[in-house]
C-alpha cells in the first residue's frame, strides 16, 4: 500500500492587476501541478487556481503555499480546498 495523499487547491492572488499571470503561471509549473488556471476575482483582478497531489504528510501543504508566495507578483497564497486521495 502506497502513502497516503492529499489534493489541495490553492488561489494564488497577484499584486495588482498589471501583474502577468502567465509569468506566474510558468514558475507554478515547476511544482508540477495537476491543473493551473486563471479565474477571475473581481474588478478586473484575476487569480490563479492550482490543484496539487501532496503526501499526506501535517505541514507539506502550507510548505507549498509558502514557496509560492516567494514568486514574483503573488499578493497571497490561500489553500481554498484540501481533499484525501485515493
Amino acid at each position: 500500500m502506497g502513502q497516503a495523499t492529499v489534493i489541495v487547491t490553492y488561489r494564488i492572488t497577484p499584486e495588482g492587476i498589471e501583474v502577468d499571470l502567465e509569468k506566474i503561471k510558468k514558475e507554478l509549473s515547476k511544482f508540477k501541478p495537476q491543473k493551473l488556471e486563471i479565474q477571475p476575482i473581481a474588478f478586473g483582478l484575476n487569480a490563479i487556481k492550482m490543484v496539487k497531489v501532496l503526501p499526506e504528510i501535517e505541514g507539506e501543504a502550507d510548505k507549498l503555499a509558502g514557496e509560492i508566495e516567494k514568486i514574483k507578483g503573488v499578493q497571497t497564497v490561500d489553500i481554498i480546498e484540501m481533499t484525501r486521495g485515493l
